[in-house]
């Protein structure tokens, strides 16, 4: 998510946290997150602490809800210090500006809602606000990348800031980040094209239902799932008699079939709607780890998707 919904004039780090660059041909470079980490746990002083065991990559963690939380971070190499470090994250960090010739680069992160002493605690927390600043530099998983205490030649390449409201991935997923270069008065040329003839609204509207990847995944013990219900153009021919209201079902089974729990089973508008689903309690309570469906029905659409419950 773009850092200007804090009311920042852009979501570049150098406007953000005083660092970084503000050369063009740096900020129009593109990104790729490709998610190859696996996640573990273990016990830490009695706290269940999920992190990140192998794949991934080396970032540096620079603040969570304050600085000084930093120092409760069961991660934290220094206990009681209150001193960035590095952690690895579930995601790689590459820039593909030149396709033929991509490299790895570095990223430093802000845990914005913790205190580092949540109960279980993640390593990448999957479920709610990450602020995370991409340094255009050649990956150094030794060194140390830090934001708030002025420039320096580590984050000089700093260049944006993005939001991850929640990190909702399967192993090899891939998220592209592109940054389309703007407009230069006096450089740039321009021309205009219009549809060409025959293109339908069908085509410039598309409608569909949609299920998405459940998040976090893996969970535990909860987990979240949005869908969506298409809704016609209210102006549109296309929309005459086509409802705007179905009946919807959204149900939970086992890697044998078994129904688990039944989160919606009603009439429902158009529009999108997110469900919780708890393992430990109602339907799902007691459920081991393991592989789980959630299938959403709805008229003749119908589609599954795996999730991984995790303990």
């Amino acid at each position: 998510m773009n850092y200007t919904i804090y009311n920042l004039p852009t979501s570049k780090a150098i406007d953000g946290f005083g660092v970084g660059t503000n050369e063009l041909d740096q900020l129009v470079q593109d990104y790729e997150l490709r998610f190859t980490g696996i996640y573990d746990s273990t016990e830490i002083n009695g706290q269940t602490v999920y992190y990140v065991s192998t794949g991934g990559q080396i970032a540096t963690v620079f603040r969570m809800i304050s600085v000084d939380a930093l120092a409760n971070h069961p991660l934290n190499p220094n206990p009681g210090v209150a001193e960035p470090f590095l952690l690895r994250i579930p995601f790689e960090v590459w820039n593909i500006g030149d396709a033929a010739n991509p490299y790895q680069i570095n990223l430093t992160f802000r845990d914005r809602q913790r205190d580092g002493t949540e109960d279980p605690f993640w390593a990448w927390n999957p479920t709610n606000r990450m602020y995370a600043v991409i340094i255009n530099s050649p990956y150094d998983p030794t060194q140390i990348i830090q934001v708030e205490n002025g420039p320096d030649p580590y984050n000089a390449s700093a260049t944006w800031v993005t939001v991850h409201y929640g990190t909702n991935y399967h192993l090899d997923d891939v998220v592209t980040i592109i940054y389309r270069r703007p407009v230069e008065f006096g450089i740039d040329k321009f021309t205009f094209n219009t549809p060409p003839a025959g293109v339908t609204e069908e085509e410039l509207f598309p409608e569909s239902f949609k299920v998405f990847q459940n998040y976090p995944n893996p969970f535990n013990p909860t987990t979240k799932i949005k869908f969506t219900i298409p809704t016609p153009p209210i102006s549109s021919p296309l929309s005459k008699g086509r409802t705007k209201e179905g009946f919807v079902t959204l149900k939970v089974y086992d890697v044998l079939g078994n129904e688990i729990a039944t989160l919606v089973n009603e009439e429902k508008p158009a529009g999108t709607y997110e469900v919780e689903f708890n393992s430990h309690s109602g339907e799902g309570r007691n459920l081991p780890s393991g592989v789980y469906f959630y299938r959403l029905r709805a008229g003749s659409f119908t589609e599954t998707k795996k999730m991984l419950l995790l303990k």
